[in-house]
């Protein structure tokens, strides 16, 4: 998971500095190993970092953290300083292309990455993707 998290960094630190986005990674002293295809972890990584840093506030701050949750699993989170979804945004997070009123030009339009089927994969092999909401004032 170090490897991947260090590619994962590496590639949206450009996205970061052109916003003035300070991204934290974590600093893992143990070596995590996930059970997972490569390539989908860290799609799945990078489309919650872009977004993270997409609909965040001008200088603001993503983190991202890993938490050992229950025994042979870890929680990886990704927090921003953004304004958050409200109750009504929420139910339609996982609907493919909904970028949920947030399109802001036709570049980041064809940025996207298709959140449904993200979805649909994990929860096929019972894999688990928590949200936990705040909305804030941004």
């Amino acid at each position: 998971l170090v490897a991947v998290m260090r590619e994962c960094e590496a590639m949206i630190e450009p996205q970061a500095q052109k916003r003035g986005i300070r991204v934290v990674f974590p600093q893992l002293s143990v070596p995590y190993f996930v059970k997972a295809d490569r390539t989908r972890v860290k799609q799945i990584l990078i489309n919650l970092l872009s977004n993270a840093i997409k609909y965040n506030k001008a200088d603001g701050t993503v983190t991202v953290d890993c938490i050992p949750s229950t025994p042979g699993r870890l929680r990886i989170c990704v927090e921003d300083t953004g304004g958050g979804l409200s109750p009504k945004k929420l139910t339609q997070l996982f609907q493919p292309f909904n970028r949920l009123g947030q399109e802001t030009n036709a570049e980041e339009a064809a940025d996207r990455i298709d959140g449904g089927h993200h979805r649909r994969g994990k929860h096929a092999r019972q894999r688990q993707c928590v949200l936990d909401r705040t909305e804030r004032d941004g």
